[in-house]
């Protein structure tokens, strides 16, 4: 027996180091409690609990064995944001500080303080590596400093609804983190943008939006275009900038910038080669898009400049001549396959040669006028018949989500110069700003500090889970069924599956024993 917990002892030191028990998981921490106990039915209790616990720890990966051991390890200079002001975690962990702290809440997308419900300092006697999480561009913020093993909060598609995930600090290479925003003209961490202000942007860069090399968003529209540049400007929370003639004091363009951020630069990338390339803008673009793409460079044809009506409409024309033949070939494509509107690439010549647009007949154009009319303003309605005029409008969200991303480019390792390591519980989020950055923390803190070793997600964790907000349930489910020692069984009530040792098997095969579900109190049978 102690040969197996010895075992338990070194897989656990490999994978968590001592650090305390308040660093484990109560399945882990029960296991290794399992040659103090006794459980009804088993013969050998302690010794079939340990193997139990030494199989199910063989046999899971990484990323399992880290879900059941919780890490959350910070210098004692990290500073987070409270209630009464900028703190250092030593000060808030050393004076118990019973305030809030700055956190986000994912559900919501929006930061918010949430109060600190429970505090933890432990020795760093396993020497844990510490690790700096680097950037290409730092603006003007600190970059953050955790254990490797830290879980910090990163996105992974930034340019599609924000989702938020948490992973350990060493795998981060190459994932954009959630930092704390800052409102500024030249900084990346700029808020980011919401679906809504994505879609209007993917739609204007078929048109009249461009991005420069450092990813700055910016369109130039004409005198009769002003209050459209207006309207772009407020749901996107840009600049916008008059220009005037030299021969006359009168206002000839209207110009429009967005500030950077990690969106507007990956989308730089992505569809500049060098030249604009609309082949990576189609995945994104829906019927906002559309509606922003025929404002910025699609047009009516009707039969007479003084018919407006439906009767007189010949046509529609989306002005692609920016783009070279294949491109355009991949719109028209996109326009039919994705939006079930049938059209034709027709061509003109120019001084620059030979150019193509996408022409849409007359059953074709009430297609695509049905789909975008309730998004177009009632400024840019005289691009439009008049039957689509009017009506309820949409209304956009220009509201940002309010947080930033950075694109960790490097994982530069630190001397192990921190002998503390400390931590918070946050009650409802779960999770704050460190250094600007956000990390997670975890409720089995709580657990330990509040009564001590407990079993493993028993009435006392979930008790917590539930007064945080969340939903008392596990995580990781360990696989028994390559376990020599254990039977499948299940419930005829509630067909629910799981596995009990031989012992108990052969007493209901056998002796006629009976043991009840624990959810619908039926006898369970054996499979």
């Amino acid at each position: 027996m102690w040969k197996y917990s010895g075992q338990i002892r070194q897989w656990i030191k490999e994978t968590c180091g001592d650090c305390g028990a308040g660093h484990l998981s109560e399945s882990i921490r029960f296991i290794w409690n399992a040659k103090f106990k006794a459980r009804a039915g088993d013969s050998k209790p302690q010794k079939n609990l340990i193997r139990l616990g030494i199989a199910a720890w063989k046999g899971m990966n990484d990323e399992q064995r880290m879900n059941l051991v919780k890490h959350e390890c910070l210098p004692c200079f990290s500073k987070l944001i409270t209630d009464s002001g900028t703190m250092t975690i030593k000060e808030i962990v050393e004076k118990k500080y019973n305030g809030k702290v700055l956190s986000f809440d994912i559900e919501n997308n929006l930061p918010v303080f949430s109060q600190i419900s429970n505090w933890k300092k432990t020795r760093n006697t396993s020497h844990k590596k510490w690790v700096k999480l680097k950037s290409s561009r730092t603006g003007p913020n600190k970059q953050l400093i955790c254990t490797e093993d830290h879980r910090c909060a990163f996105v992974e598609d930034i340019l599609k609804p924000i989702i938020v995930k948490y992973s350990q600090a060493k795998h981060l290479k190459g994932k954009y983190i959630v930092r704390r925003s800052f409102q500024r003209k030249t900084n990346s961490e700029n808020p980011i943008f919401n679906q809504e202000q994505l879609s209007i942007i993917f739609g204007g860069l078929l048109g009249d939006f461009s991005i420069s090399a450092d990813g700055y968003l910016a369109a130039n529209h004409g005198p009769k275009q002003k209050e459209y540049a207006i309207f772009k400007s407020l749901i996107l929370n840009g600049n916008i900038k008059s220009s005037y003639s030299g021969f006359r004091d009168e206002m000839s363009n209207t110009q429009i910038y967005v500030g950077i951020n990690e969106q507007t630069k990956l989308i730089r990338k992505k569809i500049y080669t060098p030249k604009k390339e609309a082949k990576s803008l189609i995945p994104y673009i829906n019927k906002v898009s559309l509606a922003f793409w025929f404002m910025d460079d699609g047009c009516c044809n009707f039969k007479a400049a003084q018919y407006r009506n439906l009767s007189k409409l010949n046509g529609i024309s989306l002005h692609t001549e920016g783009f070279d033949l294949e491109n355009v070939a991949l719109l028209s494509k996109m326009l039919t396959e994705k939006f079930n509107i049938q059209n034709k690439i027709r061509n003109r010549y120019t001084k620059g040669g030979k150019k193509y647009f996408i022409f849409l007949n007359k059953i074709n154009s009430e297609i695509l006028l049905s789909k975008i009319s309730k998004f177009i303003p009632e400024c840019m309605e005289y691009k439009i018949p008049l039957e689509y005029r009017g009506g309820i409008k949409y209304s956009f969200n220009n509201k940002r989500v309010n947080i930033s991303l950075k694109k960790i480019t490097e994982i530069k390792y630190l001397p192990c110069y921190e002998s503390a390591l400390y931590d918070i519980t946050v009650e409802n989020t779960h999770n704050f700003f460190a250094d600007n950055s956000l990390v997670h923390n975890c409720c089995h803190i709580v657990g330990y500090q509040r009564y001590g070793a407990t079993e493993p997600h028993g009435r006392e964790w979930q008790t917590l889970m539930i007064r945080a907000g969340c939903n008392p349930e596990r995580l990781v489910d360990v696989d028994l069924s390559k376990l020599s020692s254990y039977v499948k069984a299940g419930c005829p009530s509630c067909q629910k599956e799981f596995y009990i040792s031989k012992t108990k098997a052969s007493r209901i095969k056998w002796h006629g024993k009976k043991f009840l579900c624990q959810n619908c109190n039926v006898a369970v049978e054996l499979k």
